[in-house]
């Protein structure tokens, strides 16, 4: 999974002013069956990570009878159980079993003080710790599903952008019709049907390489 999901990320391209939403080309992008297998693992990761609510309170009540600092008696217990709860009720159950179980062994690696029982803040950063692997690789498969699919550039296009190539080599052999460097800039970031005019075809049209 973790190979087929690389392969597709590794394709992905930045949308300028979109930082949000990635492109692909569509002779990159998922097939059929890849794209089947991409939904079926977000929804997994999806699932994994949904929230506890009240299954949360056999891990609260663990660390309130660990560390009984957290309360005096058993009414402040409750109370404090029930705050915890409330605190933990966004994250998964088996994010926040482990987190417990981190701190009761001594092992959490969120800073805090082992004679003390942890506050909820260092609680909360233990459990985020442990759901960062899942929630990357939500985010790097959800990438591809939402990616934008850029269409191939046709033969129409493509013999459009290489009379511009030639166009420009043409005003470029004389200075009075010289091509600013700022819309030579703007043609080689645009395209047509996807195509971006780039120093390889500048190259071919006689573009001089110190214009491109």
């Amino acid at each position: 999974m973790a190979d087929l999901t690389g392969l597709f990320h590794g394709r992905l391209q930045e949308i300028p002013g979109n930082f949000r939403r990635k492109a692909i080309s569509a002779s990159q992008a998922p097939a059929v069956a890849e794209r089947a297998v991409l939904e079926a693992r977000r929804e997994e990761l999806q699932a994994v990570l949904r929230q506890g609510g009240k299954a949360h309170q056999p891990a609260a009540a663990q660390l309130v009878f660990v560390f009984p600092a957290y309360g005096a008696d058993e009414i402040s217990d409750a109370a404090t159980i029930e705050r915890l709860v409330g605190t933990l009720t966004p994250y998964p159950v088996w994010a926040v079993v482990e987190a417990v179980h981190r701190f009761r062994h001594n092992r959490a690696v969120t800073p805090w003080d082992r004679g003390r029982c942890p506050t909820e803040p260092q609680i909360v950063a233990e459990v985020r710790t442990i759901m960062a692997p899942v929630e990357t690789e939500l985010h790097r498969v959800s990438s591809i599903l939402d990616a934008e699919i850029l269409p191939e550039p046709t033969e129409a296009d493509r013999a459009k952008v290489a009379q511009l190539a030639a166009d420009l080599a043409r005003s470029m052999r004389f200075p009075r019709a010289a091509v600013s460097e700022q819309e030579l800039a703007r043609i080689t970031e645009s395209g047509m049907g996807g195509l971006k005019l780039d120093r390889r075809i500048l190259s071919k049209a006689g573009v001089p390489s110190e214009a491109a």
